[in-house]
């Protein structure tokens, strides 16, 4: 935004400043990139990615190779029998390794099942999670709908997820002042949520898109004054 409004000054000095605090990989993609070594560049952003693939596969959540093998040899496997708390483990599962079809799959049947309670805390949160399955398998209009049923839940445990990522969703299908509203709503209302400081990045985005270079600094600065020790996890299960 500040190079494209003509600050070349300030935007050389906001870039500094973001190289000493990213990671050693990015650091190194991002300077090739700068001085004009897109091959090396992509190269480095490929090994930062392999690193971080590996580990998110081997996290220590997930327990040790072969505990982890047993665990996705028995995902092979889907019998209709299964207790609602047996689905959620397999849902888990399926979700913790990415495999959106599959946990898209678990947490549908779960909150079919009549024995399955949808009000307490697991309920809450077998929402979220099919929601979330269907944004990320890019089943844009079924995610809005879902993530929808989980603003207008009672204890909106999950308030500031829904309206966030409903806001990506309006965003893919070209509906710059809804996704706008979608962002605003999680600053206004779950001011505490650490999705926050992203709303404004991505309402900051929309406006350089639309040129309004002012309304988008303001936006970004409001992170950068009041945001600097904010924690980048996301509000999301």
């Amino acid at each position: 935004a500040l190079l494209k409004g003509g600050k070349a000054d300030s935007a050389l000095e906001v870039l500094r400043a973001l190289l000493k605090k990213t990671k050693p990989r990015d650091q190194r993609a991002r300077i090739l990139l700068i001085t004009g070594k897109c091959h090396e560049a992509r190269k480095a952003v490929g090994e930062a990615r392999k690193t971080y693939r590996s580990i998110y596969i081997w996290h220590p959540a997930s327990g040790s190779a072969p505990k982890a093998a047993a665990r996705l040899k028995a995902l092979k496997v889907d019998p209709d029998d299964l207790t609602p708390n047996e689905r959620w483990t397999r849902g888990e599962e399926f979700y913790r390794r990415a495999r959106w079809e599959g946990a898209l799959g678990e947490f549908t049947k779960l909150l079919g099942d009549k024995r399955f309670s949808k009000t307490d805390e697991r309920g809450r949160k077998a929402h979220i999670r099919k929601a979330m399955c269907l944004y990320r398998l890019y089943r844009t209009d079924e995610a809005l709908a879902a993530f929808g049923d989980v603003i207008v839940m009672p204890n909106g445990a999950y308030t500031a997820t829904a309206y966030y990522y409903s806001g990506h969703c309006l965003g893919r299908k070209e509906k710059a002042d809804q996704s706008l509203e979608m962002y605003r709503q999680v600053i206004k209302k779950t001011p505490k949520s650490s999705l926050v400081p992203s709303s404004y990045i991505n309402i900051a985005q929309v406006m350089i898109e639309r040129g309004e270079w002012d309304e988008a600094i303001k936006n970004l600065e409001t992170v950068r004054q009041n945001y600097r020790s904010a924690s980048r996890k996301k509000d999301i299960p």
